[in-house]
C-alpha cells in the first residue's frame, strides 16, 4: 500500500533508493501526499455518480461515468504534485509562476467536484423546492382553466319567455273555462279576473261569448308550445356547444398537467435553478454554499499546499544533485559532440577515398583479365593456324615451337601480373 501511495505522490523511486540518511522518513512523507493526492479522486468520483444519476436511472451508467471523473481527477492532481518540486538550483520566478498555474487549475478542478458535492448536501431542500414549484405549476394551471370556463358566456334562454307566456295563456283558459262554467250553471252574476257572466242559465249570447275566447286562447297555446319547441331545440345546441367549450378547456387542461408532471425535471440544471432560488430567499443557504464549495476546493489542493508547505528534504536535495549532473553530462556531451562531428567526417572522407581506390583496383583487376582472355584468345587463333599449316612429319617440331611460345607468354603474363601487384601494394 505504501508503495502505491509514493507512486500517486510522483516520487521518483530512483531518488529514494539514493536518499540514504533519511530513507525511512522520506517514504513516510511521499506516502502521506499520496494518500492526500487519492482523497480528492474518491470526492470527484462520489460526486460524478451523483450527478449523473440527476440525468439517468441507470447504475451502470452513472458508476461508469463517476469511475472515470475519479480517475481523470486522480491523474491531473498527480501530475499537478508529480511535476511541482522546491529546488535551489531553479530561478524563483519559473518556481512561482508554476505554482500559480498549477494552483489555478486545482482550484478550477477543485470546483468541479465540489458542485455536485454542494447539491448533494442541499438535496432534501431542493427536492421540497422541486415539489413545492410543480404543485406551483399544477395549481395554476388548474386555476386558469377553471377561469376559462367560467368565461364561457352562458346562452339566454329562449324558451323561458315563451313558456312564461304559455303559463299566461293556461291561467286565462282556466279562467275562461271556470267562467263559463258559472255562466251555465248560475243565475247570479260572477265576477272574476278574465270577465262576468250574465246572470242567465241558459248559454245565450254571453255563453257563446266565452267559448269563443277559449277557443283562441287554446290557439294561443298551441302556437305557443309549437315555439316553445323550437326554443327548446335551440336551448340544447346552445348548451351543447357551451359544454363543448368546456370540455375542450378541460381536456387541454388535463393534458397540460400531464405535460407538466412528465416534462417537470428534476436534473442537475432544474437544481441548479432551485439552489439559486433557495440562495435568494435566504442569505444563509449562499453562505452554506460557499463554504462547502470552499471547504471541497481546500481538499483538492491541499497535496499542492501540503507540498508547498513542507521544507526541503533529502530527496529535493538528492534530486538537485541529480539534475547538476544530468546537466554537466549533458554539457561535456554537447563540448565533444563538434569534435565527433569531425571525426566522423574524416572517417567518412576516408572510407570515400579508400572505396574509390578500390573500385578503381578492382578496375584495372577487371582490365588485367579482359585482357588476358582476349590475348589467349589471338594466341590460340596463331596457333590453331601454325597447325593447320605445318606439313606432314613436322608436328612434333611444331609443338616444341608451340610449347616454347607458350611458356615465353606465360612468363611474359606473369611478369605483367607481379609488375601490378607491387604498383597496388604500395
Amino acid at each position: 500500500m505504501r508503495r502505491v501511495f509514493i507512486w500517486l505522490s510522483g516520487a521518483d523511486p530512483a531518488i529514494l533508493r539514493n536518499c540514504t540518511n533519511l530513507t525511512n522518513s522520506e517514504r513516510i512523507r511521499f506516502a502521506s501526499l499520496g494518500a492526500l493526492v487519492l482523497i480528492p479522486a474518491i470526492l470527484g468520483a462520489f460526486a460524478m455518480s451523483y450527478a449523473l444519476s440527476l440525468m439517468t436511472h441507470r447504475p451502470t451508467l452513472y458508476m461508469t461515468g463517476g469511475l472515470l471523473w475519479g480517475l481523470a481527477v486522480l491523474t491531473i492532481d498527480r501530475y499537478i504534485v508529480a511535476t511541482l518540486y522546491k529546488s535551489t538550483i531553479r530561478h524563483w520566478f519559473g518556481t512561482t509562476s508554476s505554482v500559480l498555474i498549477r494552483l489555478l487549475f486545482a482550484v478550477l478542478i477543485g470546483t468541479a467536484v465540489a458542485h455536485p458535492l454542494v447539491l448533494l448536501w442541499f438535496k432534501d431542500s431542493l427536492t421540497q423546492n422541486l415539489a413545492e414549484d410543480r404543485r406551483t405549476a399544477v395549481a395554476n394551471r388548474i386555476d386558469r382553466a377553471k377561469a376559462d370556463a367560467a368565461a364561457v358566456p352562458t346562452a339566454a334562454s329562449e324558451s323561458a319567455p315563451l313558456e312564461r307566456q304559455r303559463e299566461e295563456r293556461v291561467a286565462r283558459l282556466d279562467c275562461l273555462s271556470e267562467l263559463q262554467t258559472y255562466e251555465q250553471s248560475s243565475n247570479t252574476t260572477h265576477v272574476s279576473g278574465c270577465g262576468v257572466t250574465s246572470g242567465s242559465v241558459t248559454c245565450g249570447p254571453r255563453c257563446a261569448e266565452i267559448g269563443n275566447q277559449i277557443n283562441q286562447v287554446r290557439e294561443e297555446i298551441r302556437i305557443l308550445d309549437g315555439k316553445i319547441e323550437t326554443a327548446r331545440k335551440a336551448d340544447a345546441a346552445a348548451s351543447k356547444s357551451r359544454q363543448e367549450t368546456i370540455d375542450a378547456i378541460d381536456k387541454k387542461a388535463r393534458e397540460d398537467l400531464a405535460d407538466i408532471e412528465a416534462k417537470f425535471s428534476d436534473d442537475y440544471l432544474a437544481r441548479v435553478a432551485a439552489l439559486s432560488e433557495l440562495e435568494q430567499q435566504d442569505q444563509q443557504v449562499r453562505f452554506v454554499k460557499l463554504f462547502m464549495i470552499g471547504l471541497f476546493v481546500f481538499v483538492d489542493i491541499m497535496p499542492l499546499t501540503m507540498k508547498l508547505a513542507t521544507p526541503m528534504g533529502e530527496y529535493e536535495r538528492v534530486r538537485d544533485t541529480m539534475v547538476i549532473r544530468s546537466i554537466h553530462a549533458e554539457e561535456a556531451k554537447q563540448a565533444a559532440i563538434p569534435q565527433i562531428e569531425a571525426a566522423l567526417a574524416q572517417m567518412y572522407a576516408d572510407s570515400e577515398r579508400l572505396t574509390a581506390e578500390m573500385n578503381a583496383l578492382a578496375k584495372v583487376s577487371i582490365d588485367m583479365l579482359h585482357a588476358w582472355h582476349e590475348h589467349r584468345v589471338v594466341i590460340e587463333e596463331q596457333v590453331r593456324i601454325v597447325r593447320q599449316r605445318t606439313p606432314q612429319g613436322e608436328e612434333l617440331a611444331t609443338e616444341g615451337r608451340i610449347l616454347d611460345v607458350r611458356k615465353i607468354d606465360q612468363q611474359a603474363w606473369d611478369s605483367i601480373v607481379a609488375r601490378t601487384m607491387a604498383f597496388m601494394t604500395r
